[in-house]
């Protein structure tokens, strides 16, 4: 009598389709619970850090600036000219005015500003029908019978929108002069809160003179 020999494809015996060990599954579902959580707080950190931020009152960049110290020694170079150095006001000439020239002197600016906007459209739409049936025969013997059908529709509408806006704006205010550029342009920076009825209005102006 012969042996029987049995043969078993991998794919029965499980060498390729293997199940993953349970514990294995259970770290697997765990770490990609933890990824997606973390995935989710990511975006609300990031979604929240790009809402605008509402102004507060003294804010460090527009803090008013401390004056320059007083003129250094003049380098001797053999030049008639010498570039001007910053100066006291009492070191000024009979023929020189008090004019803000100096980093921490305070400018007063004057704010003079008026737009109008309007903006128009009319619409308008007409449509007239009318549907007229003649009178049909019958046995091309009875032609008056009275069944002459005629229809008309009318339709009408028209519309008009007007919008305007006006913004208007006069006072003044306060700012510093930041610093001096090399062509005597000064660059000033200030702010001005007003605590009204309905809460509290502010003004920032930053720029050259």
């Amino acid at each position: 009598m012969k042996p029987t020999r049995t043969y078993q494809s991998a794919a029965s015996s499980g060498a390729f389709g293997k199940q993953p060990h349970p514990a294995t599954r259970t770290i697997l579902q765990a770490w990609l619970q933890n990824l997606v959580v973390f995935g989710v707080l990511g975006l609300l950190v990031s979604g929240c850090s790009m809402l605008p931020t509402e102004p507060k009152p003294n804010d460090p960049a527009y803090a008013p600036v401390e004056p320059s110290a007083l003129e250094a020694a003049r380098l001797i170079n053999g030049s008639i000219y010498q570039a001007p150095l910053p100066r006291a006001y009492s070191q000024a000439t009979f023929f020189e005015d008090r004019t803000a020239r100096n980093v921490g002197d305070i400018l007063t600016i004057s704010l003079v500003e008026s737009t109008t906007a309007k903006k128009e459209a009319d619409t308008e739409i007409k449509k007239d029908s009318t549907l007229t049936a003649p009178e049909p025969t019958l046995f091309q013997r009875f032609t008056d019978l009275g069944l002459e059908t005629s229809a008309s529709n009318k339709l009408n509408f028209k519309g008009e929108t007007d919008s305007d806006q006006k913004n208007s704006l006069q006072g003044s205010i306060s700012v510093t002069v930041i610093d001096v550029l090399p062509n005597g342009v000064l660059k000033v920076r200030g702010e001005k809160w007003m605590t009204l009825n309905k809460g509290d209005e502010y003004i920032r102006i930053s720029g050259l003179v």
